[in-house]
């Protein structure tokens, strides 16, 4: 059989299989392959997946471009780093941590590409922000200005990306100390810089002025700074003026809290600080993780106490912010004097089985022309056998259990429960000290710890009924972790961290306890009655005066309102005396201090000292005890507690009491003034005492003595009027002591 078909009919048809075919080269096949990428992360396949993403891009096919910015710099941290730690906290990750699969040296081949072809935008300039740090990371100053150039040419000198990138490479010359290339990037950008762009003038002035400190030119730092920051005020003014012009009544209100005129301030007080006599501080170091690699690549921050929490889009963008070498190792130079913490911006993949074991209260204290070594060791997550993997314990014993540390003396146990369906978490330190790395106890020592509370909304009767039942809820889900120290009491290593990969993952810390019944009461505080609760958990003492449960429920619902504290006493009490327990204890003795009774606090804390061991006393409670002998008149024994207080805590919060104690004891000013230098205090806020004692050298040593006494003694009606008319030094020491 024969088949007919017109000319015209097979020309059409043979033009409709190229357009199909070039329709399926141009569109569908790339959609394809995207797909098939998908399905093989979605699937696990990770490895598969790269292996074809990168195929796909060097066989340079039409996706090519859409794949670099998919899965190499859309997936990068959008501050540059998944986690941010340092001894005062942990922040991070960000959901995007999960989908990143290649890593900075992986990537930065095609990010190149990306700057040389990819479309100019946010993501284009993401791409160079990532690339600097590698670069800087790899120490390669050459490719790191050459990347930056060829990002900034795709751009104008009407974008703000163009003078941003322009001030990045001048800020990555000031970096690595090239002062000729830095020179040269400033004197060609301030021929470019438009009239309408004051901001990227001042900060060209600052990067000038940071060049001029780091080479000891502080002269030429500040005049370049103070002309600028004049321009810049000047500019300012014109500004104002002719928004008047239309508008008479318009003001800026945010005119002197200006960005970069406050940093730029910040940085002429830190060359200020380098007179003649005395140049900037420097810190050095090298973070490593214990069996011996370095860390290349991780953001490095100094950060004074008002910032300690606070992170940076970049390392750049900090005042002083820095990347690790191939070796681990950052410096910082010209930093002004005083007291700051290091904050490490690290990648998931860096941290995978890792931490940083820091002490809440490490803080580097920097003189001027001083050099300080500041190493970081990251060890290994401590391996836990159990309770895990949320079994449900059903005993009345209990035993923890975990792998044996290595340099390990000591361990501390934290336990934790999720509120809020599971959204958050509280914790609290269980038991401290323990020697080997099992411990056995009672179910019972559980349901007495206490958790701290969450709440709903302002009425104390929503908090979230989950935090006050704590361990005694048997519907609740548990979680904890252990601390290791070393003999020195060193925090040496933990067990909660970040385990992402099969062989880091381990057992997971979670357990339930169901050894207990709920009570009525109980249920009706899980429904939200806390008030029903309350009244039931009273009815229940009233009929049996050893329901020990009962009790500490009482005491927690009770305590939430502080009009009932008298109460909540006289029930702490009856629950000491059926179940003798420090933390009730210690409750007792915090509601006498504050109900200003010496008398009856001195008497629980003879109590105390005869229940508790003499290491395991709490500094707080000794603190407390050590105010009381104040309020008594027993200075010398109150100096000799506060010296055991100072030992035990770091944070050195009770400095200003021990220092007030001496000058009234009479001992001499400059040791005084040392004792303050060396030791700051660090509680929830950094406060150096020198400067407070040092103002009282020009009050009359009658006066001083006068207002301390009136301390001691708690005359705070007194106290107030004897001050109103004396020096502000004094007053300001006093205001500073009232605090404590």
């Amino acid at each position: 059989m024969r088949v007919k078909m017109k000319v015209k009919h097979l020309v059409l048809s043979t033009v409709s299989v190229i357009v199909l075919l070039v329709l399926f080269i141009s569109f569908l096949q790339p959609q394809l392959e995207t797909w098939g990428i998908s399905r093989q992360l979605a699937s696990g396949e990770t490895e598969q997946a790269k292996e074809r993403i990168i195929e796909n891009i060097e066989s340079k096919s039409r996706n090519r471009l859409q794949l670099i910015e998919k899965y190499m710099i859309s997936p990068a941290p959008g501050a540059h780093y998944d986690i941010y730690v340092s001894p005062s906290g942990i922040m991070g990750p960000g959901p995007e941590a999960a989908e990143r699969y290649f890593t900075l040296e992986e990537s930065a081949p095609y990010l190149l590409e990306y700057l040389e072809k990819g479309p100019a935008g946010d993501t284009h300039r993401k791409a160079a922000d990532i690339l600097s740090v590698y670069y800087y990371g790899e120490g390669d100053y050459e490719n790191l200005s050459l990347s930056l150039q060829k990002a900034a040419a795709r751009y104008d000198n009407n974008s703000e990306h163009y003078h941003e990138l322009k001030l990045r490479n001048i800020e990555q010359a000031v970096n690595f100390q090239e002062f000729e290339a830095a020179e040269a990037l400033i004197d060609q950008y301030e021929k470019e810089v438009p009239e309408s762009y004051p901001d990227a003038r001042l900060q060209t002035a600052m990067l000038k002025a940071r060049s001029y400190m780091l080479q000891d030119k502080t002269e030429e730092a500040l005049a370049v700074l103070d002309t600028a920051m004049e321009d810049y005020r000047e500019h300012e003014r014109q500004l104002l003026e002719e928004m008047r012009e239309y508008d008479p009544d318009y003001t800026d209100e945010f005119q002197e809290d200006s960005y970069y005129l406050t940093v730029a301030e910040d940085l002429k007080t830190s060359i200020e600080s380098m007179d003649d006599n005395a140049g900037g501080a420097s810190i050095e170091g090298r973070i490593t993780r214990s069996d011996g690699q370095p860390l290349a690549n991780a953001g490095v921050f100094l950060k004074d106490e008002p910032n300690v929490m606070r992170t940076s889009p970049s390392p750049f963008d900090e005042k002083y912010g820095t990347v690790t070498g191939p070796d681990g190792s950052y410096s910082f130079h010209g930093v002004a004097p005083g007291s700051y913490q290091v904050q490490v911006g690290l990648l998931l993949e860096q941290v995978d089985g890792w931490s940083w074991p820091a002490d809440m209260y490490e803080w580097v204290d920097l003189e001027a022309d001083e050099a300080e070594q500041y190493d970081i060791e990251l060890t290994p997550l401590i391996n836990i056998s159990g309770p895990k993997d949320y079994e449900t314990l059903e005993n009345e014993t209990i035993t923890f259990d975990w792998e044996d540390y290595p340099d390990a003396a000591s361990y501390t146990i934290f336990l934790g429960i999720e509120v809020d369906g599971g959204a958050g978490s509280l914790s609290v330190g269980f038991m401290e000290e323990i020697p080997e790395s099992q411990i056995t106890f009672e179910a019972d020592d559980l349901y007495a710890k206490a958790v701290g509370f969450s709440f709903g909304d302002e009425e104390w009767d929503s908090v979230q009924p989950e935090s006050l039942l704590a361990f005694a809820n048997v519907h609740g889900s548990y979680f904890w972790y252990v601390h290791a120290f070393d003999e020195d009491g060193e925090f040496i290593g933990q067990s909660n961290g970040y385990r992402l990969k099969e062989e880091t993952m381990g057992a997971l810390p979670f357990f339930q306890l169901q050894e207990r019944e709920m009570t009525e009461a109980d249920n009706l505080l899980m429904d939200g009655k806390a008030r029903e609760a309350l009244a039931l958990y009273k009815e229940n003492v009233a009929e049996n005066e050893d329901d020990i449960h009962s009790l500490r429920m009482i005491t927690r619902i009770n305590g939430l309102d502080e009009k009932n504290a008298e109460e909540t006493a006289e029930y702490q009490k009856r629950l000491y005396e059926v179940a003798p327990d420090e933390g009730n204890l210690f409750h007792i003795i915090e509601y006498y201090f504050s109900a200003g009774d010496w008398v009856e606090t001195a008497k629980w804390f003879s109590r105390y000292q005869e229940e508790v061991p003499e290491g395991k006393q709490s500094s707080y409670v000794k603190a407390l005890y050590g105010i009381t002998l104040t309020r008594l008149g027993e200075l010398e024994e109150a100096r000799s507690l506060f010296y055991e207080v100072m030992e035990e805590d770091r944070s050195n919060e009770y400095i200003g009491n021990l220092l007030a104690l001496e000058l009234y004891l009479g001992t001499e000013w400059e040791k005084v003034q040392e004792m303050a230098w060396e030791n700051k205090e660090r509680f929830y806020e950094t406060l150096d005492w020198t400067p407070l004692v040092e103002d009282l050298e020009s009050v009359e040593e009658q006066s001083l003595m006068e207002a301390l006494r009136l301390s001691f003694e708690g005359n705070e009606e007194e106290l107030e009027r004897f001050l109103a008319d004396e020096d502000s030094a004094l007053r300001n020491f006093i205001s500073e002591l009232k605090k404590r």
